[in-house]
């Protein structure tokens, strides 16, 4: 593996998110998953658990350098957190530290049930340190990276961009007295003109998204093909990169949440999209490389991108086998000199 603290002049870092609902918690295992969906389940069945070795390894061996994981606190408790089924993925990484192949990074799930705020602020930060410290943690120049899920989050719990700001430089602060120069912040946009200027103005060093699957969207409730969601993702990119930061392109592989759409309010209105298999995975990796080398110069030494997702069994973009490993064989295909 290439190292993920440097790209090669010609070569991508690319990971992938890495959601740990799947571990020893049947909360997401609904009736239209397990039946009608029963074609994503992995081969080695819907529990994670004890599965990280082979993860890492399938991972690994299709060109994906680190896994972005999930991470959840939930009010100011480290016992809690640490407990956090959400959370076990990660710490299963850790004791494995990546088998060498790998490094990691963590999304900061700061949405509903797990808000960051000035309340629990020092505890995560705190947290966050004793994992930039791992050897095996994602470095882009020497500087741990972290990403925050939503910047309205933020804003909304902190009261404004500008204490938001305050809070990053605190944090970059706290991370030079620990022996680093610093740590490059990336917040999760869409194209909408206010996220983005937010994300700026609150001290974002690097825009990034989780998915981009709504970009775009004007009908709900029916299905679009794939090319629709590779096309509205590269104009989404675009509109991101012209806030003047560099970019790391969240490349969605896919939306079908209708597996989760009962008693979801969100997911009940919801389009999907149509034809995800391997092809659509090497298409979707090949436009992240073209996309990037036009955008070198802008981004320099962050030639990265991000895959969405893993595991995201109940939203429709995964790359685990289920019963051949065709979705990973499409991401090494596009990953491919």
């Amino acid at each position: 593996m290439g190292s993920p603290d440097r790209a090669p002049k010609d070569d991508l870092i690319v990971g992938a998110y890495y959601f740990d609902g799947w571990r020893n918690n049947p909360n997401h295992l609904t009736r239209s998953l397990t039946d009608s969906f029963a074609y994503r389940k992995p081969v080695w069945g819907w529990n994670s658990h004890g599965q990280m070795d082979r993860e890492i390894r399938l991972a690994a061996g299709a060109g994906i350098n680190y896994f972005s994981f999930c991470w959840y606190l939930r009010g100011n408790d480290e016992a809690g957190y640490k407990l956090d089924k959400y959370n076990q993925g990660l710490f299963e990484f850790d004791r494995k530290k990546g088998l060498g192949l790998m490094r990691f990074s963590i999304l900061v799930a700061n949405h509903e049930g797990s808000e960051i705020s000035p309340g629990n602020w020092e505890l995560a930060s705190r947290l966050w340190l004793e994992l930039f410290k791992k050897t095996y943690y994602l470095k882009v120049g020497g500087n741990p990276i972290i990403t925050f899920f939503s910047i309205r989050s933020l804003v909304a719990q902190f009261g404004s961009v500008e204490k938001v700001n305050t809070a990053f430089k605190e944090l970059k602060a706290k991370a030079v007295k620990a022996g680093f120069s610093g740590v490059k912040i990336a917040i999760c946009v869409g194209s909408g003109t206010n996220e983005c200027r937010q994300a700026v103005e609150a001290g974002a060093d690097v825009l990034t998204g989780y998915n981009h699957a709504y970009e775009g969207i004007e009908t709900e409730r029916m299905a679009y093909p794939y090319e629709v969601l590779r096309r509205n993702s590269e104009l989404t990119w675009d509109k991101i990169a012209s806030f003047q930061l560099p970019v790391i392109p969240a490349v969605t592989l896919n939306w079908d949440p209708r597996p989760w759409s009962y008693g979801n309010a969100l997911l009940s209105k919801s389009h999907w999209f149509t034809g995800y298999g391997a092809s659509t995975c090497e298409e979707s990796i090949r436009s992240v490389r073209i996309w990037l080398r036009n955008h070198r110069a802008r981004n320099g030494e962050l030639q990265m991108a991000v895959i969405y997702a893993w595991n995201e069994y109940g939203e429709g973009a995964w790359l685990t086998p289920s019963g051949s490993d065709s979705l990973l064989n499409g991401v090494k295909a596009g990953l491919a000199k």
